[in-house]
């Protein structure tokens, strides 16, 4: 390749990439500050202590305890937040094939629930509703607050096309001090039935699941979750996804 054919490559593939970069760069990295500035209280770290056992055939096997630090979005003024379902009980992403799993199941119970509040404080929680199809998980306090929450109201949604930019907020753990963390992706593909839902790249979900998306308008777009689908026998089969706000706003309906 010639001096001048390189030089047009060089052009060309500078040319793709500011096409590529709806927003320029020092601009998205504005609104991720804002973001954070804006909503970061309201991504908290959940406290959760699950008991589960295996069933097969009537009989029961196992009663074994766990605990798990999972991120969690408060979505109301009441401090209710929701988790990922799947981060709580991993067993939820199983779909078994009756003829081979007969009676086989899993049996998962939360026992014990703290929302670990950014200046600190712990709020007894108790899990509202759960949501399988979702992979959500409802939690409220259990007492009634006097304290004013961050929330995060879906409602005031915005969405996403095919490769658009989305900025996660989340909560790093106790060796990193617990600080809210920003991250970037982009929109790789988009689930069309039976529900609109968003593929993110496959670095999105790295730092974990639970985490709240926002579009470059700076409004809520979703949650980070867990699509999971039937399969032949034990398989797990699943991908992350972002549930669409609509979606949220309209499980919430059923949690009143």
């Amino acid at each position: 390749m010639n001096a001048r054919m390189k030089k047009t490559a060089v052009l060309a593939i500078a040319a793709l990439m500011v096409t590529v970069s709806s927003v320029p760069a020092d601009e998205v990295a504005e609104l991720g500050r804002r973001i954070c500035r804006q909503y970061g209280d309201a991504v908290i770290t959940v406290k959760m202590v699950t008991r589960s056992r295996t069933v097969y055939s009537g009989r029961q096997s196992g009663n074994d305890e766990s605990k798990s630090q999972l991120m969690g979005v408060i979505i109301d003024s009441l401090g209710s937040a929701i988790v990922s379902l799947s981060e709580t009980d991993p067993s939820s992403r199983w779909y078994f094939d009756d003829e081979e799993s007969g009676d086989f199941k899993v049996e998962n119970e939360i026992t014990d629930i703290k929302m670990l509040m950014p200046g600190g404080e712990e709020i007894s929680a108790r899990a509202l509703l759960r949501d399988k199809d979702l992979d959500l998980v409802f939690i409220r306090p259990v007492k009634k607050q006097q304290r004013k929450f961050t929330c995060i109201d879906f409602a005031k949604k915005d969405s996403l096309a095919l490769f658009d930019q989305v900025i996660f907020l989340g909560r790093m753990g106790k060796i990193a001090g617990r600080i809210v963390s920003v991250s970037v992706s982009r929109v790789q593909g988009i689930i069309e039935k039976p529900r609109v839902l968003y593929i993110p790249d496959e670095l999105a979900s790295i730092n974990g699941l639970g985490r709240p998306a926002f579009a470059l308008s700076g409004k809520p777009v979703g949650i980070l979750l867990v699509r999971t689908m039937a399969s032949r026998g034990f398989e797990n089969s699943a991908i992350p996804i972002i549930l669409p706000a609509e979606e949220i706003v309209e499980a919430m309906e059923q949690m009143q």
